[in-house]
Parts: structure tokens; C-alpha cells; sequence
């Protein structure tokens, strides 16, 4: 997925490919008890955007992915997936 964000780092070779690297992994982290929610809320002092979903196959649990890595510099993702 593309970023909004534009490159600034070292003009090297592995600066750019673990920039890409970084860019590619997602954001969304999942969670499937209350236990690992709290956890998980706590660690960053960034927003916080959590969606609850039954399954991690749906469309809106992909939707979320998406909106994770859109806005992965500015929130924090988290996924409840029913167990």
C-alpha cells in the first residue's frame, strides 16, 4: 500500500530496503482477550483505534487492516478477533 509519507532517511541501499521493510509489515495488532487489550492500549502514548470483529476474513476486518496502514504513523491499531 502506499504512504503518504515521503522518504528521509539515509541514501543507502539497506536504509531504503529496511524503510520498505518497515512500511510493508502491518500495524494492526491483534488481540483475543481483554487481558491483551488493556496491554496492548497502555504501551504507546498514541491514539488508540480499536475494532472489535468476530473474524479476522471479513471485509470490515480488512478495511481496518487497510486504515492501519494508512494511518500508521499517527494511531495506534488494535483488533479484537473473537476467539
Amino acid at each position: 500500500m502506499a504512504t503518504k509519507r515521503e522518504y528521509r532517511g539515509a541514501r543507502s541501499v539497506d536504509a531504503f530496503v529496511a524503510y520498505i521493510k518497515d512500511q510493508a509489515t502491518s500495524r494492526l495488532r491483534v488481540v483475543h482477550d481483554n487481558s491483551q487489550l488493556v496491554q496492548a492500549g497502555l504501551e504507546n502514548k498514541k491514539r488508540n483505534i480499536v475494532g472489535f470483529f468476530h473474524a479476522d476474513q471479513t471485509e470490515n476486518y480488512k478495511v481496518f487492516d487497510k486504515l492501519a496502514s494508512l494511518l500508521r504513523d499517527s494511531c495506534n491499531f488494535i483488533a479484537a478477533v473473537s476467539p
